[in-house]
């Protein structure tokens, strides 16, 4: 049976409108309205700081390592290494909806049932903003994947030699929101969103015939402290300073190991890819997951 979860995934898919009725897609809705300049191709409760991602202009961000799964600790225990801050003071908006433009006709909103025929959009609600940061444990982080301690890292090397374009990158900041949705009607009344599985059937058939990407198994897009992307510096590492860092390397040591910026700007990145292009993937045997 499709889930609310694959159903919601079409509503960020297809375009959408502010309540300017200027169209734009997912990214520059995050960009332009949110504030946050790098986006993650969905909201997920799995892009939390520490994990290591892969970037290209094409795909975007994609994941290559859970932080948790860097660290070899439970999602539960990880996420006691996470500072949580409240982004109400920095200028960042903590709260905001835009009505999603799912382009369907009003006979298309009628095969979705009667309650649905004077439906005029999908209202997406963002609530609670807050900021994540990992400072603890970011030197462990360092050593596994230099020394390719999981085979997601290990699988790094495959993917570098086939797109020598990508960036690698270990997020160290991200900011969160709880989502929900809500259907707008005539009167700008909103209803819950309820769909039969004939609903849910017809949704996905559009959903299919937008996207061509890879599974989305991982998204959570509807629920609280989904990850949307981060803002700020990302700062480039190389290998022999990866190789340096110690297991109980903290954050602010690394930082001043990095040398400090000119603006004292805190990294919310770690730019892994010059250090990580330079090893000799195909000498590493795989080791234990």
């Amino acid at each position: 049976m499709i889930n609310k979860i694959t159903l919601l995934t079409i509503l960020l898919a297809i375009q959408f409108c502010t309540s300017s009725s200027k169209k734009a897609d997912y990214e520059d809705f995050v960009k332009n309205e949110m504030k946050i300049q790098h986006v993650f191709p969905l909201p997920s409760n799995a892009w939390l700081p520490g994990t290591l991602v892969q970037y290209t202009k094409e795909s975007g961000y994609q994941k290559v390592c859970n932080g948790w799964d860097i660290l070899g600790k439970t999602k539960e225990d990880y996420s006691l290494l996470l500072i949580e801050n409240q982004i109400s003071d920095t200028g960042m908006k903590s709260d905001s909806s835009v009505v999603l433009d799912l382009q369907l006709t009003q006979d298309d909103w009628g095969k979705l049932g009667a309650d649905y025929k004077k439906a005029k959009g999908v209202q997406m609600n963002l609530r609670n903003g807050k900021m994540f940061t990992l400072e603890n444990g970011v030197g462990r982080m360092w050593k596994a994947i230099n020394d390719v301690e999981r085979d997601c890292i290990h699988n790094l090397g495959a993917f570098l030699e086939s797109n020598p374009n990508a960036e690698i990158y270990l997020i160290l900041s991200a900011f969160s929101y709880d989502i929900s949705y809500s259907v707008v009607g005539d009167s700008s009344s909103n209803t819950g969103l309820d769909l039969s599985p004939q609903a849910k059937e017809f949704l996905q058939a559009k959903l299919n015939a937008k996207l061509s990407t890879e599974s989305k198994s991982d998204f959570q897009i509807v629920g609280e402290k989904l990850f949307i992307g981060f803002n700020g510096l990302k700062k480039k590492v190389t290998n022999e300073q990866m190789a340096a860092a110690g297991y109980s390397t903290n954050l602010k040591s690394l930082q001043s190991m990095l040398g400090n910026n000119s603006d004292n700007s805190v990294p919310t990145a770690f730019d892994l890819t010059e250090a990580l292009k330079s090893k000799n993937w195909k000498s590493i045997p795989k080791k234990k997951k």
